[in-house]
């Protein structure tokens, strides 16, 4: 007996009310193929990263369960044959590794409370990759640029008379 993952997009038009029989189906089969301890983690209805015969979004669903080799191909061959199942994957897992869900809700924009913001690259090392540079103290890291000046009033007429003066020069 070895240890298999299965990933199984669904179809988007399966209501919240079928999902339940779709999933018991799915079940059925593969404790029809022999598959013992099973485990399964319903994700829901998630937008998919690019399309899937044609669809943008897709109930996902994952299964854990020990089987023997020679099943796995009848049990791929059940899935692709099931008009609800759009894509499924099923992977060999290492012995000894314990079964956590693996979904993370990606959320745009902001940040979530308590995780700082958006991608942190501070788990990679960069010193490799990136030339150090050295700043001294009184060496500023950039050249400021002066203030600007207080805006002064103009007056209408004055700036009409020099729009239609330089309108007016043949210098074009």
């Amino acid at each position: 007996m070895r240890l298999y993952d299965l990933s199984i997009i669904l179809h988007p038009h399966i209501t919240d009310v079928e999902l339940p029989a779709t999933l018991e189906s799915i079940r059925k089969e593969l404790q029809a193929a022999g598959a013992r301890e099973l485990q399964e983690e319903l994700i829901g209805k998630q937008r998919l990263g690019y399309l899937v015969q044609g669809n943008r979004f897709g109930h996902i669903i994952f299964f854990r369960f020990e089987n023997e080799e020679q099943n796995i191909n009848s049990i791929k061959q059940k899935l692709n044959l099931q008009p609800e199942v759009i894509r499924s994957m099923i992977s060999l897992v290492r012995h000894g590794l314990a079964f956590k869900p693996v979904h993370k809700p990606f959320r745009r924009g902001g940040s979530r409370a308590g995780q700082g913001t958006g991608f942190s690259a501070s788990h990679l090392n960069t010193s490799k990759f990136s030339p150090k540079i050295e700043t001294t103290a009184t060496q500023p890291a950039f050249e400021t640029a002066p203030a600007p000046a207080p805006a002064q009033k103009v007056d209408l007429a004055e700036l009409d008379k020099r729009i239609d003066d330089l309108l007016n020069k043949e210098t074009f």
